[in-house]
């Protein structure tokens, strides 16, 4: 149903154009998750602790990131989605088109979710008004159902950001190829000398006359 995919999609698909094969892509990618001083213009992508894994499947790879927790050093915070990339290659003019794709993780559902549904019985247990009542569970669950959806779109937008910035320095654009000049557009040493005498002897005549 396309409320439920709403709902389960965090960002509509999006295509990069990258002038390499499809090996050097996947291998671009591989060494780019991983920081280094070689890559410092890719520093940006690696601020407040940011970290990203990557994992091949059939169709192209799987990318997600984490953070560092702002309460524990050693504890780190894994996003509220995951982005497929989906490689596509043409072999003819060797560019690779990535399609990048973000869904939410089952697990950062449930956790969204547990709390609000935990205070349901606390909170209906309560002798307030059913629409009391119900407005406060409606707005416990829409706004933790909003902070996941605000927290997975950051994560989303960040990994956009890394893959784009990953392959910043491969040619998107194919060039094109001019046809090659019919030899009526082609105007030679001997035949430019011959049209531009007559083109001066025309105009002598017209001044003549």
């Amino acid at each position: 149903m396309t409320w439920v995919r709403r709902l389960w999609i965090v960002q509509d698909p999006v295509a990069i154009w990258v002038q390499a094969p499809p090996k050097i892509c996947l291998k671009t990618i591989e060494q780019a998750v991983h920081p280094s001083v070689k890559r410092l213009h890719m520093r940006e992508v690696f601020t407040n602790g940011r970290r990203y894994d990557l994992f091949p499947d059939s169709n192209g790879f799987r990318l997600t990131t984490s953070v560092k927790s702002m309460w524990k050093s050693r504890q780190r915070i894994n996003a509220a989605c995951v982005m497929n990339v989906r490689v596509d290659s043409d072999a003819e003019t060797e560019q690779t088109t990535l399609t990048l794709t973000a869904h939410l993780r089952v697990f950062s559902v449930f956790n969204a979710l547990w709390m609000p549904s935990g205070m349901i019985y606390l909170i209906s247990s309560n002798p307030w008004p059913r629409v009391v009542i119900w407005l406060i569970l409606i707005s416990l669950f829409a706004l933790s159902w909003a902070a996941m959806r605000f927290s997975a779109a950051v994560d989303a937008a960040e990994m956009t950001y890394f893959i784009q910035k990953t392959f910043e320095d491969f040619q998107r654009v194919q060039p094109v190829k001019l046809p090659a000049p019919a030899d009526a557009d082609v105007i030679r040493g001997g035949d430019f000398e011959l049209m531009w005498q007559r083109f001066i002897q025309t105009h002598q005549n017209e001044h003549a006359d």
